[in-house]
């Protein structure tokens, strides 16, 4: 039994979708032990789901949770910073267990405790948190969800346009900001680990493939599949 994790996928496009599909499907021929996905947030590049309106484009990708039903996989999605009113459709029609307005979750599974969130909760200084509370308050939703879904979509592609631009910026120069930020998600995921009893802990966000062990605690970034292609398999002993 083994576990696949990934984040930070940025689905825009049908063609996204396709390609996230036919690489699961490839990852699951090869590794007919894998019995759970786990999708570390910011999937889809930003998501807000209206009532009684899904996008086409998307189909792929709702196609992909029905296939990992079908095959019996079990599929975890904890909402990251765009990916921000996953609501009941995800869970009601596709199956899928979704962990939203929370910092993390802890899964039980391969016979230890692993610690799973996007990242960007999990500190509670800076920017991050702060934009959490204001996109996921019910209000804020509602009001946006008055918009027609054109001039939602156009709105969210500018926010995470602008989004995406500095945090590339971010990364690219590799800040002493961001190398601290690096080192207190690290610290902070590790002491949540041991606080609840977790062997492991996964993030994503940052985009940067990170891991260590630490006091018999492994913490691993799974970067960005999105972007570099990334993820994680977890197996019953260890982790490749």
């Amino acid at each position: 039994m083994s576990i696949l994790l990934l984040s930070d996928a940025h689905i825009k496009t049908g063609k996204d979708c396709v390609e996230l599909f036919d690489f699961l499907k490839d990852v699951i021929k090869e590794n007919d032990s894998i019995s759970r996905v786990v999708l570390l947030g910011d999937i889809i590049d930003f998501w807000f789901e209206y009532k009684g309106f899904v996008k086409a484009e998307y189909m792929p990708l709702f196609l992909m949770f029905n296939y990992l039903k079908e095959n019996e996989i079990a599929v975890d999605y904890i909402a990251g910073n765009h990916d921000f009113a996953i609501g009941d459709f995800f869970r009601d029609h596709l199956g899928v267990n979704v962990h939203s307005n929370v910092d993390y979750f802890v899964l039980e599974a391969l016979n230890t405790r692993i610690l799973c969130g996007h990242g960007d909760r999990i500190i509670k200084g800076g920017a991050y948190p702060f934009l959490s509370l204001i996109l996921n308050n019910s209000w804020n939703q509602k009001l946006f969800s008055i918009l027609p879904p054109w001039v939602g979509e156009f709105l969210s592609k500018a926010i995470s346009t602008k989004s995406r631009e500095r945090s590339k910026k971010i990364e690219v120069s590799y800040t002493k900001q961001f190398e601290k930020y690096l080192a207190e998600l690290q610290s902070g995921v590790i002491a949540l680990c041991k606080e609840n009893n977790c062997s492991f802990g996964f993030v994503g966000h940052t985009h940067q493939n990170i891991g260590v062990t630490e006091d018999s605690v492994t913490y691993q970034n799974t970067g960005s599949w999105g972007f570099e292609g990334d993820y994680y398999i977890l197996e019953e002993c260890n982790g490749t």
